[in-house]
């Protein structure tokens, strides 16, 4: 605890009021108490978990969208493929 003696003022007139006295924070050694830092650390775990979330939501998402490119890339090739034999033989039955 900590003693302050308290002093009032008025031009040269000068009184002494008495002691004033305070303790320090307990506990631990700042001003957070203990509820507010469950408070703190729960809203932290708590957006750590929604950015693993959001995080996994992208990753899946990017997977997806690989897959329906490579799916397309191949229907592309596909059918590439099927124009060149289609005008192979076109040209086949044009020199008959």
């Amino acid at each position: 605890m900590f003693y302050l003696q308290v002093e009032v003022g008025i031009g040269k007139l000068r009184y002494v009021i008495g002691k004033l006295s305070y303790a320090s924070p307990v506990g631990l050694n700042g001003p957070l108490s203990k509820p507010t830092l469950i408070g703190v650390i729960a809203g932290i775990v708590v957006l750590l978990i929604i950015f693993i979330g959001f995080l996994i939501a992208y990753r899946r998402k990017s997977t997806e969208s690989n897959r329906v490119l490579k799916n397309m890339q191949e229907q592309m090739d596909i059918l590439e493929l099927r124009v060149a034999a289609e005008c192979k033989e076109g040209k086949i039955c044009l020199c008959l």
